[in-house]
């Protein structure tokens, strides 16, 4: 019997699986080392607040106020009435968050900006995410 290879096809196929059965391993080892490292970080965020601005939002605000309840506490919800002339402070405090009220109207940007200053947010959070009242 001639030999035409110096190893059957049988023994170069078991090589085969062997070597993809190792760099699976590897690379099933490299993306849980990858888990690991983004737990990590996660672990290292310790607070988000979520502000919410709102004007003449009345018929809204509870179900938004409830949608953020699902991802943060709610003393982690902050909501800036800008000069509403309906009841849109009185729900969001009897929803339970904290609420900065204007009798006039300052404008989005500095109306959170005051909001921001008030409750020391910059000092106590990590992260600031902002919410529209009509999201």
């Amino acid at each position: 019997m001639k030999w035409a290879f110096p190893f059957s096809l049988n023994f170069l196929f078991w090589v085969f699986v062997g070597l993809l059965r190792y760099s699976e391993e590897k690379i099933r080892k490299n993306l849980k080392k990858k888990k690991r490292i983004f737990r990590g970080y996660k672990n290292k965020v310790k607070k988000v607040a979520v502000v919410i601005p709102a004007r003449n939002e009345a018929k809204v605000i509870r179900k938004t106020i409830n949608s953020v309840k699902r991802i943060v506490s709610v003393k982690n919800c902050f909501v800036v009435s800008d000069g509403s002339d309906d009841k849109t402070a009185e729900i969001a405090k009897n929803s339970g968050c904290q609420v900065l009220a204007f009798k006039k109207p300052h404008g989005k940007a500095q109306a959170l900006e005051k909001l921001i200053r008030y409750f020391k947010l910059f000092d106590n959070f990590d992260f600031i995410l902002s919410v529209d009242a009509d999201t």
